[in-house]
């Protein structure tokens, strides 16, 4: 499940937050590149020992892991400037070394092209990277654009294509036979594109299988099979100068383009892996509520009324929960038809205001309670979902309103030509304590944490603690990264127990089954002990570690900021 966002990121090998821990075997190590040294080295989770070291070459500075677990790749850009736009302004070719996971050792190195802008895995065996080259104004200057193929067992190039300048997304199908690149058109254009271009290439050639021509986008998503291409629109109140927004669902199995209209002024999306996406949007000029269109298979299959104004929509158990100004409306994900609604109010007082803007919404797992988080205003929404209605709201925070800093201050919140609030891959602001009892709601103006109680719907304790998102650590501990020195909350006693110290702090990864946590320091790193929040294991002789893999069988590890 994905709340939609773009995904503008230029190493597409960058992991999401929000991993489920209960789908992810036990980690038993974990890999850890220094970049300084250079080196790749293994370390056993449990004791923190080094278990393998293999010496490396050049300047790394990415490591990835095949679908399957059994291969890493280090990456390296090799020695240049990013020139923005106009690709990477490279003095060499960049590389890739393959490297054995179980044994730690290097199959072989692979030259590349210039720069690397996405490095994709996929179920057939193969790493694709694409280059960027470097358009440049004197001819004499440019370096190619090019898509390079690599078998992982044998470490071996199996293809190469030049590339047109310009291209923008990459994604691979789901059996990883195809590529399909991302153009916006025309290239003197500024984005959003006006028009965009879909070039789909046979990953074992690689050679180009066909090209689709396509609107433009804000923004731009995908699920295993489809491309979804967003346009917002332009909302008028006249009807006359009104213009809708559209998605150009793009099929990698049929190579079509189905164009769906998603209503006036959309707001907020959520795609789902089995490829259900809904929308919605404030409906006509002048209407009494708002719409939530449902596409399936990439074709519209109803469109529902809604509470007025949504802005946000989320999957909470089995039903479809969209936020209004004013109310919440519940939707059934199998009839797809509207369960009930209730009134963001309390004894006929409305308990949010029109201007409050939802981020996020929470459930518990009991599926009794909800919580939607309007960080913007510093508040905490409450819903009883069993009796439907809400319980109420409190301000969270130590003042009144402030202005939010950098970070937050990059979200948007539907009222500029991205439609979604906050790009899929943003960590969480508010989670729940496993029994449903208590919301943590992180305050980034105000440096600390709001504990608001289900049943009341009151703050009853706030805990200092800088940072710019939460991760749960084990089923108690709560990580609050992102700022220089990340806390650890006990849920169990909602008391802070204590911090990370680690000299040059630049990250906190956490281990997929939440076991564990390592942070990277400037010449060390630290295991926190999933169970304890407690220090398990400190490395000291690390040159300048900068990424971390956890060994398991492929699937992403959470990386948090710091």
């Amino acid at each position: 499940m994905t709340r939609l966002g773009m995904a503008l990121a230029t190493l597409s090998c960058c992991v999401p937050f929000g991993v489920d821990a209960a789908d992810e075997p036990r980690a038993s190590r974990f890999f850890v590149l220094d970049a300084g040294a250079p080196a790749l080295v293994s370390i056993d989770l449990a004791s923190g020992k080094r278990t393998a070291t293999l010496p490396l070459v050049g300047t790394p500075s990415w490591v990835v892991q095949s679908d399957d677990g059994r291969y890493l790749v280090v990456l390296d850009e090799g020695t240049g400037e990013r020139k923005g736009e106009r690709g990477y302004k490279a003095a060499g070719r960049s590389s890739a070394t393959i490297v054995d996971a179980t044994s730690l050792t290097a199959i072989g190195r692979v030259e590349l092209g210039f720069g690397v802008d996405s490095v994709l895995t996929g179920a057939d065996g193969r790493l694709t990277v694409t280059c960027p080259g470097y358009d440049a104004k004197q001819a004499s200057e440019a370096l190619p654009r090019e898509l390079v193929v690599i078998e992982l067992a044998t470490a071996r190039e199996t293809g190469r294509m030049t590339l047109e300048p310009g291209t923008d997304l990459t994604w691979r199908s789901r059996d990883g036979r195809m590529l399909a690149l991302l153009q916006g058109l025309p290239r003197s254009a500024r984005y959003p594109f006006p028009k965009s271009k879909v070039t789909l290439v046979d990953v074992a050639g690689p050679s180009v299988t066909g090209a689709l021509e396509a609107g433009g986008w804000d923004q731009a998503e995908r699920d295993a099979e489809r491309l979804y291409l967003t346009v917002r629109g332009r909302p008028d109140k006249n009807p006359q100068k009104n213009q809708n927004g559209s998605i150009d669902v793009i099929s990698l199995v049929t190579r079509s383009i189905e164009r769906v209209d998603i209503g006036r002024a959309p707001a907020g999306a959520l795609l789902r892996e089995d490829g259900l996406m809904v929308i919605v949007s404030e409906g006509p000029a002048g209407a009494s509520a708002g719409e939530l269109r449902i596409i399936r298979d990439g074709k519209l299959s109803a469109t529902l009324p809604v509470a007025a104004r949504p802005m946000l929509v989320d999957e909470l158990g089995g039903a479809l929960c969209v936020v209004g100004a004013k109310a919440v409306t519940l939707v059934d994900l199998v009839s797809l038809q509207v369960k009930s609604s209730l009134a963001l109010e309390k004894a006929g007082q409305a308990i949010v205001d029109d201007d409050d803007r939802p981020f996020e919404l929470v459930g518990t797992p009991d599926g009794r309670r909800a919580f939607i988080h309007y960080p913007a205003q510093d508040k905490v929404a409450v819903l009883d979902l069993e009796q439907s209605k809400a319980i109420g709201s409190t301000k969270t925070g130590r003042g009144g309103k402030k202005l939010l800093n950098s970070v937050m201050s990059t979200l948007t919140y539907g009222m500029s030509d991205r439609i979604y609030f906050y790009n899929s891959g943003d960590p969480p602001q508010m989670l729940v304590r496993a029994d449903g009892r208590f919301a943590y709601a992180l305050n980034l103006d105000t440096s600390d944490v709001s504990i608001v109680d289900a049943e009341t719907a009151a703050v009853v304790q706030k805990i200092g603690a800088a940072g710019r998102a939460l991760a749960l650590l084990g089923e108690t501990q709560l990580l609050v990264v992102g700022g220089p020195v990340p806390s650890i909350i006990d849920t169990r006693r909602n008391a802070k127990i204590g911090q990370v110290e680690l000299s040059g702090l630049s990250g906190v990864v956490v281990a997929p089954d939440g076991s564990a946590a390592v942070a990277l320091g400037e010449r060390s790193l630290l295991i926190l002990d999933g169970a304890t929040g407690k220090e398990r294991a400190r490395l000291t002789d690390l040159v300048r570690p900068s990424r971390i893999v956890f060994g398991k069988s492929g699937a992403p590890q959470t990386q948090m900021p710091r």
